[in-house]
């Protein structure tokens, strides 16, 4: 079931693909972790430039950049 594929949110304050990206997480009822990127150096310095970044229970990364409410959809029918 969708509510339980668990994911992470890499994020940063005043990002507004990372606002849209949350916005359409949570239409797709799609639980998530939202961490932000600017309080872990190591983190900070791998996705500063391609926030939003959604990652998988795998550790896989599904999706960066401009998230769609498609390619969401697509990962939920993934599972």
């Amino acid at each position: 079931h969708l509510l339980q594929y668990r994911v992470k949110l890499y994020t940063k304050p005043g990002c507004s693909l990372c606002t849209k990206a949350k916005v359409l997480l949570i239409e797709a009822e799609l639980q998530f972790t939202e961490i932000n990127v600017l309080e872990d150096a190591e983190l900070m310095q791998r996705y500063q430039f391609e926030i939003p970044v959604l990652v998988g229970n795998d550790g896989r990364e599904l999706m960066k950049g401009a998230f769609s409410a498609a390619r969401i959809a697509s990962i939920v029918a993934r599972g």
